[in-house]
């Protein structure tokens, strides 16, 4: 077999470059076509982004300590809002030590929405509705004239009985502008009293009793498709709660009461119960029912995001 020569031998190399090159451009512009990218998808060490440094804190804590156990599940409540605000490439991890920090780094910016939805402390209670209105403050010339303010007759006997209501608790329910660009905020009122408080959006405004669940009480929430009285999916979306045993009873006697009030009187606001997240009412829906599962079911016209972030 005859030798090739220097320049054929050249040549051959060359040529087999060449081809070797329009196959990598091919797969290049195969992957673009197919909704790849030119350049590599940087990490966040590379591309830059928002990084987070949050310290937790223990309600009802005399030492103001964090465990171990506590971080974890601050991490992993601060995982599933960072995961249902279609957050995607985030990391939640821990600081534990002398700092005792959860730290969320995100790859580029994220929205105010979603940095104050992480940054939100995960105080829920549950309050019975005394009284509902328009967010908006009363007008002084059209309040409510000192002689006809309520007065309380005697000692409230529950979460809904109206003598929990004072003359001075409705001026504050009239003066109070839940529409202003910076509404004040509810959370460190007193749980045994009762209190006026804004709707999250500031639309509407309300008289709430004392607390009469919390957090807590809460064993599971999920979002989910909206079902009616006889099971049928009607298309909306919604919150379902299971409550712990030492609550079953409990919420049940309170939806017992509510009932009672909306079967006397179906426009009575006394008949709504009021979710509460640090001050803020996310929801005050009308009790349809006595449950004495401890499962209810919280509907409220949510969009299947609205009805995750709830959950």
């Amino acid at each position: 077999m005859a030798k090739r020569s220097p320049l054929a031998a050249a040549r051959g190399a060359l040529l087999s470059m060449v081809l070797l090159m329009v196959v990598m451009a091919a797969g290049i512009f195969g992957s673009t076509y197919s909704g790849g990218s030119w350049a590599p998808k940087l990490a966040l060490d590379l591309s830059g982004g928002t990084q987070m440094i949050l310290s937790p804190k223990v309600n009802g804590s005399s030492d103001g300590n964090v465990t171990q156990e506590q971080l974890n599940q601050a991490v992993e409540i601060i995982r599933q809002r960072v995961d249902g605000a279609g957050v995607s490439e985030a990391e939640v991890t821990t600081s534990f030590g002398s700092g005792n920090n959860v730290v969320v780094s995100v790859p580029g910016t994220i929205s105010s929405e979603t940095r104050q939805l992480i940054q939100a402390s995960a105080n829920m209670t549950f309050r019975p509705v005394l009284v509902a209105g328009e967010g908006a403050a009363v007008a002084e010339g059209s309040r409510t004239a000192d002689d006809k303010l309520p007065k309380p007759t005697a000692e409230p006997t529950d979460g809904s009985d109206r003598n929990w209501i004072t003359a001075d608790l409705y001026k504050q329910y009239e003066a109070k502008d839940c529409t202003a660009a910076r509404s004040e905020d509810a959370d460190s009122a007193d749980p045994t009293k009762p209190m006026v408080a804004c709707s999250a959006d500031g639309k509407e405004k309300y008289i709430l009793g004392p607390v009469e669940l919390n957090g807590s009480d809460i064993s599971t929430a999920s979002h989910t498709q909206e079902t009616s009285g006889q099971g049928v999916t009607t298309g909306r979306w919604a919150v379902t709660i299971q409550f712990n045993d030492a609550a079953r009873e409990k919420f049940q006697n309170i939806t017992s009461r509510l009932n009672a009030i909306r079967a006397q009187n179906s426009s009575d606001a006394r008949a709504r119960f009021a979710i509460m997240l640090d001050g803020k009412v996310l929801s005050a829906p009308i009790s349809q029912a006595v449950i004495s599962d401890g499962k209810p079911q919280i509907t409220g016209n949510f969009t299947e995001q609205e009805a995750k972030a709830l959950a």
